[in-house]
Order: structure tokens, then C-alpha cells, then sequence
């Protein structure tokens, strides 16, 4: 019996799988925001798990909240899609609270859900919209209980 070539798609798959493996959070974190992100700004989105990010406790600043940094390119196209715009031009000057609470609340789902005992970290995930690439950033708290409190906070909220 001959096997036959594998196929891009499962070439990506069989990439990603490897990727993700460090981290299982991060990549089902990464799948939500993808279809949440997908849903509102109404065009496909993809979110890959960029490697080599995650850092050890040393090298993290202490906070109490997870602390999102989104791209201005991600911001520029938030604003655009969710005002009804259909083609990204020019650049935000800012990042809309309104994509914050939604990563917020994607954040806190996807910690409800699952197994939330994780070292802190700073994650990376590499984003495309059709033409468009950005990163997003996530650094979590250094305390698990602070990450409790904050998910009980945004979901009694949401």
C-alpha cells in the first residue's frame, strides 16, 4: 500500500498541533478568539500561537489583572468593521475599550472552562484578517488568585 502525499491542510494542521503543544490554554484560548473575533468583525480571522513567548516569572511585571496589548493594526481594524467600514485605511490612534471587553470576556470564558492553573506568562498570537497581519498580547497576572477574582468579576459582569 502507498501513502499519498499529505495535503497543505493537513501539513498546517500537523504544524499547528506541535505548536500548541507547550501550552494547551493558549491554543484553546487562541481558537475562541478566533471565532468571536471572526464573528464580530464579520470576516475570517485566523489566530496562530506564535512560539517562543511565553516567559518565566522573573520576567514578568507584577499585576493583578490580565493586561492585553493588541496591535494598532487590529485596532484599526476593529474600528473599521465595527463601524460598518468594509476597507482598513489609515492607522488607530488607540485601543477601543470595547475590543478590550471583548477579549476580556473571551479571556474569562475560556478560563472558567478549563484547567486554569498556569504559571504567568506573556502569550503571543499571530493574527490574520484577508490581508492584514497583527499580533496580540496577553501578559496574565503572577497570582492565581487575582486571576479568580478578576474572571469572577468580568463573567458576574458580562
Amino acid at each position: 500500500m502507498q501513502l499519498l502525499e499529505l495535503t497543505p491542510e493537513e501539513k498546517a494542521f500537523l504544524a499547528t498541533a506541535s505548536a500548541v503543544a507547550d501550552h494547551p490554554l493558549q491554543a484553546r484560548l487562541g481558537t475562541r478568539l478566533a471565532a468571536v473575533l471572526s464573528a464580530r468583525l464579520r470576516v475570517p480571522v485566523q489566530v496562530n500561537v506564535h512560539r517562543g513567548t511565553t516567559m518565566s516569572a522573573e520576567d514578568i511585571q507584577t499585576q493583578a489583572v490580565p493586561v492585553w496589548q493588541p496591535g494598532l493594526t487590529l485596532a484599526t481594524l476593529w474600528l473599521t468593521h465595527r463601524l460598518g467600514g468594509r476597507q482598513v485605511i489609515g492607522m488607530a490612534s488607540f485601543i477601543p475599550r470595547t475590543l478590550l471587553s471583548t477579549l476580556d470576556e473571551v479571556l474569562a470564558e475560556t478560563w472558567a472552562d478549563g484547567d486554569a492553573c498556569i504559571k504567568p506568562a506573556i502569550w503571543t498570537w499571530q493574527l490574520e484578517a484577508g490581508q492584514i497581519q497583527t499580533q496580540l498580547k496577553l501578559q496574565l497576572p503572577s497570582d492565581s488568585a487575582d486571576m479568580k477574582r478578576w474572571v469572577e468579576g468580568v463573567l458576574g459582569h458580562a
